[in-house]
């Protein structure tokens, strides 16, 4: 079973980021679709928690997002990019 995406949080950022960012976000929303723990924990003293982040285009980028597993929603709250 999937998980639904929620991006209204980053809605305007995803209109700024450069062609480089967004290339790897459509890879990014499949994982986060079918397996959204596989993210690090945002807090390393609470491994299980559900703010979580994964980076991607090797370290370049990361999204930070909010597992709400009894609705099968992952809320993406922001985006990083360092290049």
């Amino acid at each position: 079973m999937t998980y639904r995406l929620e991006l209204a949080a980053v809605q305007d950022l995803l209109n700024t980021l450069p062609v480089d960012a967004l290339a790897g976000l459509p890879e990014v929303w499949a994982l986060l679709e079918l397996t959204p723990w596989a993210g690090a924990p945002w807090i390393h003293d609470n491994p299980g928690g559900a703010l979580r982040v994964l980076t991607y285009a090797q370290g370049n980028g990361a999204v930070v997002y909010l597992v709400l597993e009894d609705r099968r929603l992952v809320d993406v709250i922001d985006i990083w990019w360092t290049h």
